[in-house]
């Protein structure tokens, strides 16, 4: 059982470095096509969001990895808060 929760636990993270890697590279680096240029496929943020959640979701769902649906959840949202704040943070307002 022990074993179990931890291949749980490094599979969220693996998935995790993944996605947000592979977000980055469509965002930032690769040239979406015409018909994908706007939310959530040219937002790091929004993709990386909503790609992680889905992907937790489903496996969570169909697979009974609860532990892995919790901590990925957990994870993902933590992410995108700490990304909105470090966007708020560097961003300079007009009355500055």
């Amino acid at each position: 059982m022990i074993l179990f929760n931890l291949f749980q636990i490094w599979l969220v993270f693996a998935i995790f470095f993944t996605v947000k890697f592979l977000a980055w590279k469509i965002t930032e680096d690769w040239k979406l096509p015409q018909w994908l240029k706007y939310k959530p496929w040219e937002c790091y943020t929004c993709l990386g969001f909503w790609t992680l959640i889905t992907i937790y979701l489903t496996f969570g769902i169909t697979l009974e990895l609860w532990l892995g649906l919790s901590i990925g959840i957990a994870l993902t949202m933590l992410d995108a808060v700490a990304q909105l704040i470090d966007k708020k943070k560097k961003t300079i307002s007009i009355y500055d």
